[in-house]
């Protein structure tokens, strides 16, 4: 719980950032069984930089993006139950601090390790609402356009010059799609979930310790 509220904090002070008017709550995520979060931290835990979750969907409550997409493509209702039978869930609440933009912290790392961590858990495929910038990272990792869902998978917010972009992960077992080099550093997470790395991301080198635990 206390991982989910660090989390949660970390991120109403990345929108308070940008000018949003939030306050700290509670969500009903952070009693559920089926919900798996990454935190990215400072070695000492003093300092959140980011982070994303994992919600496993039929599990008796919607996901955000099915709460999200209500009013402006419902077929996703559908599109969740038509995969009940297999273990899909949903990558969301993905954010980094403005302290570390442009090092991958919040957003290539996190999705690196919330797609290993998935198949650890065994899931099969994943769901994700993307931004135009989080869509360009997130194609890397073999999430494409859900093109039966919303307007060939975009859907636009009615005055506001922006759109997102629904996407499918459709084979995480065989992680289709994913850039090769993704596959060996996923594949690495998945057979050492507890690893020390150097990574090199913009010119700039940084030690990662990955400590994925279910």
């Amino acid at each position: 719980m206390i991982s989910c509220l660090r989390f949660q904090e970390g991120h109403l002070d990345v929108l308070r950032s940008f000018g949003f008017k939030v306050s700290s709550t509670q969500e009903d995520w952070m009693l559920s069984d089926n919900v798996y979060v990454i935190l990215v931290e400072s070695q000492d835990s003093s300092k959140v930089y980011g982070g994303a979750r994992i919600e496993i969907c039929n599990s008796g409550r919607q996901v955000p993006i099915q709460i999200a997409l209500a009013d402006l493509a419902p077929e996703i209702n559908e599109f969740v139950f038509q995969q009940r039978e297999r273990k899909l869930a949903e990558l969301c609440g993905l954010w980094n601090s403005v302290a570390v933009a442009g090092l991958g912290i919040g957003s290539v790392y996190s999705i690196r390790a919330a797609i290993a961590l998935a198949c650890i858990l065994n899931l099969e495929s994943m769901i994700a609402l993307c931004s135009v910038h989080s869509f360009k990272m997130a194609s890397k990792f073999g999430f494409g356009l859900l093109n039966s869902i919303g307007d060939s998978g975009i859907v636009y917010y009615e005055g506001a010059r922006q759109n997102a972009h629904i996407t499918f992960q459709e084979n995480l077992k065989e992680l289709k799609g994913v850039d090769q080099l993704e596959i060996e550093k996923i594949q690495g997470l998945v057979r050492n979930p507890m690893q020390v790395v150097w990574e090199e991301r913009n010119g700039s080198k940084m030690q990662i310790n990955y400590e994925l635990e279910i």
